[in-house]
């Protein structure tokens, strides 16, 4: 039964690689499809504008990585409840799928999470510790809200333009 979650848990990590992988091709198909953005600059502006926003988020992707290792090895509850998280979330889409679905996750998921915080709020830590820090949290990074530019990416064209980027 064991190895059956372990290989469930392996499949659902490759799921949300995929899915990671995916939204950000349609986040740089976006981007570039995006008349109202490409068109206000130059694409070389825009390229350099784009990599600074891919830099950043890879630089913030790995120190939250980076994070969620040093909690893991510091405080092993906490993996555990995350993989609770994870197994309860494969759980109820089951049910979903088989029509079963009490209306218990919610609160399930709500309790490991308080537990999580509180075990993070003793080792010292604060309970956002483990996430993503974006500079924007409007667009989280991307530079874009709706299809549109952000105030900040507004601001760093701003900066190209003056020569300050």
């Amino acid at each position: 039964m064991l190895k059956v979650i372990q290989t469930i848990f392996r499949i659902i990590r490759i799921i949300i690689i995929i899915l990671l992988i995916l939204f950000s091709s349609f986040i740089c198909i976006q981007r570039f499809s995006n008349n109202n953005v490409a068109n206000s600059h130059s694409n070389a502006q825009y390229d350099a504008i784009m990599r600074e926003y891919d830099d950043l988020l890879r630089k913030e992707k790995q120190q939250a990585a980076e994070r969620v290792a040093e909690i893991y090895e510091r405080i092993p509850r906490i993996k555990e409840l995350d993989d609770k998280i994870r197994s309860s979330s494969v759980e109820n889409v089951r049910r979903r799928l088989a029509g079963q679905d009490d209306g218990n996750y919610a609160k399930e998921i709500e309790s490991i999470k308080a537990e999580k915080a509180e075990l993070l709020e003793l080792g010292g830590y604060a309970p956002d510790y483990m996430e993503i820090r974006y500079t924007c949290e409007d667009c989280k990074d991307t530079g874009l809200v709706d299809g549109k530019k952000c105030h900040c990416f507004i601001d760093k064209e701003n900066r190209l333009k003056e020569g300050k980027l």
